[in-house]
């Protein structure tokens, strides 16, 4: 019982944690330079500039209904984690914009100046905070929920399907606020996936999970259907009991870890997992 309230602790912590260094990268560093890096701050950054409208309002007005929809379509999958790190996320918007404003730290009098230091210290501040609420099974929503629908409904992978939203979001800061905030705004995109990857999984790219289970079934269908991946399914036994047992193997991107050891401990608490680095994978779906 004490493990689960320190557990639970931990989580919780992480989750206030993370949505505060997020929201506090984009007020006062992507906000004020206009950086527009794919996401919901990056639609609230580029609603703010053309219509006034604070980026509280647009991060619930987007994020509110994309939940209840995912809800609908995903059930239980979308649990209190991420309707909490929603919430705070539009909670320290909310309190950090009435504190100090949407001036920025790095801007005087409305002066954007050298972009590159906005670039940098919000795509890396941003990048800790996405990834200290991934690495306890969390989302800050947008993007990430509409990247599932898609899957969902089209059957494109996730990793595909996040590229592609947060690609709309940067070609509208293109047309709205010119091709050079664009370009910062790629960087600052690639900046903020190396951190939360770092942050998250260290820093090899993926991870090769063994997976000991009765309900290897189970596993072995969620593995193949809803997170579209392979894997290898060999025998073993036990050294004491000598029981036959089977024994998954795959291999997964760091940003799809999280959702896999959900998806087992939801179907199986005691499945034993192993999980090693994947220094080099060759074959589809990865990089050579």
């Amino acid at each position: 019982m004490k493990e689960g309230i320190l557990k639970k602790t931990y989580t919780i912590f992480f989750l206030v944690l993370g949505n505060f260094l997020t929201a506090y990268a984009t007020i006062h560093f992507l906000l004020p330079a206009k950086i527009s890096p794919g996401g919901v701050s990056g639609v609230a950054t580029i609603v703010f500039h053309l219509f006034k409208i604070s980026p509280v309002i647009t991060t619930a007005v987007i994020n509110i209904p994309l939940i209840l929809i995912s809800m609908k379509m995903f059930g239980k999958r979308y649990g209190y984690k991420t309707i909490l790190s929603i919430g705070l996320l539009i909670f320290f918007t909310y309190i950090l914009i009435k504190i100090l404003g949407t001036e920025g730290l790095l801007h005087e009098n409305g002066e954007t100046g050298d972009l590159m230091l906005p670039v940098i210290y919000g795509g890396i501040i941003s990048g800790i905070g996405v990834g200290l609420v991934i690495k306890v099974g969390g989302s800050t929503g947008g993007t990430v929920i509409i990247a599932s629908i898609i899957n969902k409904l089209f059957r494109i992978s996730i990793g595909n399907s996040l590229a592609l939203a947060d690609l709309m979001v940067v070609l509208a800061a293109a047309f709205s606020m010119g091709v050079e905030i664009a370009l910062y705004s790629i960087i600052c995109l690639f900046i903020t996936g190396r951190v939360v990857n770092v942050i998250t999984e260290g820093e090899s790219y993926a991870k090769m999970v063994y997976i000991i289970s009765d309900k290897y079934l189970d596993i072995k269908k969620v593995i193949i259907t809803d997170m579209e991946l392979g894997g290898t399914l060999i025998k073993a036994s036990g050294m004491f009991t000598d029981d036959e047992k089977k024994m998954i193997i795959t291999v997964v991107h760091n940003r799809k870890l999280s959702e896999l050891k959900s998806y087992i401990k939801e179907i199986d608490k005691e499945a034993f997992v192993i999980i090693t680095e994947a220094d080099q994978v060759l074959g589809e779906g990865f990089i050579e």
